[in-house]
């Protein structure tokens, strides 16, 4: 498990940066031999740079996109994403 994550707020604004990688895990019911997770937060925009599953026997899966997001006071995390925000995303499988 290899992990670097950095979590700033200045006024009402939320800044984040990040990778998360696991080899040899599971996700759910899938094992994979690599997963990757790289994101930031910054001005209401949550970028997913990379979201990657390796598996040699099952393929592989890969994410990357943005989504605006909002701040909250409920929930799990400190921002929701913005129903009126704009979101893109694409995929490889």
């Amino acid at each position: 498990l290899f992990a670097e994550v950095v979590l700033t707020t200045t006024d009402d604004q939320i800044e984040s940066a990040g990778v998360i990688e696991i080899m040899d895990g599971r996700f759910g019911d899938t094992s994979f031999e690599n997963f990757t997770f790289a994101s930031d937060l910054k001005d209401n925009v949550l970028r997913i740079k990379e979201f990657k599953i390796k598996d040699e026997k099952k393929g592989d899966a890969m994410l990357s996109g943005f989504v605006e997001v909002r701040r909250t006071d409920f929930g799990k995390l400190p921002f929701e994403i913005d129903p009126e925000g704009f979101t893109k995303f694409s995929g490889e499988f």
